[in-house]
């Protein structure tokens, strides 16, 4: 049960990256092969089908495969500290005098 604490967690951080994480800190990621790519309205279907499939692979696993679903919410809280890592960087630590 307490593997299900990724998703509040996961949630608290990605509102901090969405409002409060400063601009000057982003990269863009973009190269001239974007520019080929067609917005089609269409494709929003099966976008949002992507989150309905991700929420019932995490109610299926949680209900009948229990050992799956550790499986799959150790990898995800993996995920989240090595994001973490990227929102809350140590390179002061690096400063520090030897």
């Amino acid at each position: 049960m307490w593997l299900l604490l990724f998703w509040p967690v996961f949630g608290l951080l990605f509102s901090y990256a969405e409002r409060f994480y400063p601009v000057a800190h982003y990269f863009e990621m973009h190269c001239a092969l974007d520019d080929l790519i067609p917005f089609n309205e269409w494709f929003l279907i099966p976008y949002l089908f992507w989150f309905v499939y991700l929420i019932g692979a995490v109610a299926y696993t949680f209900f009948f495969d229990v050992k799956g679903f550790r499986r799959m919410m150790h990898f995800c809280d993996d995920h989240l500290l090595g994001d973490a890592h990227y929102l809350f960087p140590l390179s002061h630590l690096s400063d520090a005098p030897a």
